[in-house]
């Protein structure tokens, strides 16, 4: 598992899945996203705004042959 990156420090590529960590009644909730070319937070069907604090790359999936 790689290391969270603040969304302050940086932003992942535009339309790029990554694992994102957002604050929702002083509740740490994890999800899927992406941004959107727009820099919108898009995570399950809708626009997050505000919320996402971190986020972290995807880890590829390995094919076993």
């Amino acid at each position: 598992m790689g290391e969270w990156i603040s969304v302050n420090d940086m932003l992942p590529e535009p339309w790029l899945y990554v694992l994102v960590a957002m604050r929702i009644n002083g509740e740490t909730r994890l999800e899927i996203g992406h941004l959107s070319d727009r820099c919108n937070w898009i995570v399950g069907f809708g626009i997050i705004t505000g919320y996402v604090t971190h986020w972290m790359p995807l880890v590829p999936p390995k094919y076993e042959e």
